[in-house]
């Protein structure tokens, strides 16, 4: 198993992060991150105390034993209170959706197979890659001012 993702690495495969999905990440890691967000973004949290943490929404959210629940919650109440805000982080949960289609795709998967995987339309899986393809620039298009202009020698 490799090592866990960096801060830095994080950043940059999802831009800036707030200061309370920083805390979840050093402790849970990205999968339990992603699953909190999922669940409770853009909710403000009452953080349990450890005798309430199990059976609680966060314990449950990040679906971890309740040991991890414990230290989860201890952090977030000493560096961000008792409420806490969860970030909804819709353009991380955009883009980890965008690299899922195009891998599952890659990997030969048809359309409807990966809409019925993802739970989206196939709209939805055909703009993804589309989208990608744009962000990585269509080979298969001439550009037209190499037409017009030779290039450079």
């Amino acid at each position: 198993m490799g090592r866990p993702p960096s801060i830095t690495d994080l950043r940059e495969r999802y831009g800036p992060l707030p200061a309370v999905l920083l805390t979840i990440l050093e402790v849970v890691g990205e999968e339990k991150a992603l699953r909190l967000v999922q669940r409770l973004g853009g909710l403000e949290i009452t953080v349990p105390a450890d005798a309430r943490v199990e059976g609680s929404d966060l314990h449950q959210a990040l679906d971890v034993d309740p040991e991890i629940a414990r230290i989860v919650a201890r952090r977030l109440r000493d560096r961000h209170g008792l409420e806490v805000h969860v970030p909804n982080m819709f353009g991380w949960l955009q883009r980890r959706r965008q690299r899922r289609i195009v891998a599952l795709r890659a990997d030969g998967r048809r359309i409807q197979d990966i809409a019925h995987t993802l739970g989206i339309t196939e709209r939805a899986v055909y703009l993804a890659l589309a989208r990608d393809r744009d962000q990585a620039g269509d080979d298969r298009q001439l550009d037209l001012l190499d037409l017009i202009v030779p290039p450079p020698a």
